[in-house]
């Protein structure tokens, strides 16, 4: 006598299956549903974080801009405070020169 799958308890493992994949499919829709909301929410932040980059950036550069300026008027000044101690380094050389050239004469006229 040969045995028959008894289909009653093959029918209820169909539908326990179904269930099992019912179940599995909504939590697969959750964890979808979660994986696009932690997505979104990753790109706002990357946003945020990008936004505060760009904005130390431009106050970096700002920055940066100014000390440049400032250096800038630092050497002009400088440079000024060169070519005017130039001048009266020129001007103590001619006088010395002329000084020095007035007194040989006197030596010269006096021997």
């Amino acid at each position: 006598m040969t045995t028959e799958p008894d289909l009653r308890f093959l029918g209820e493992q169909i539908k326990r299956m179904q269930t099992d994949l019912r179940q599995v499919r909504t939590e697969q829709l959750r964890l979808e549903a979660d994986q696009a909301a932690i997505r979104a929410e990753m790109a706002e932040q990357f946003a945020i974080v990008e936004a505060r980059f760009e904005q130390v950036h431009r106050t970096m550069a700002t920055h940066f801009a100014a000390i440049e300026a400032q250096f800038g008027q630092v050497h002009r000044t400088t440079a000024g405070h060169f070519a005017a101690i130039e001048a009266q380094f020129e001007q103590v050389h001619r006088t010395m020169t002329t000084n020095l050239a007035v007194v040989l004469e006197a030596l010269k006229a006096s021997r």
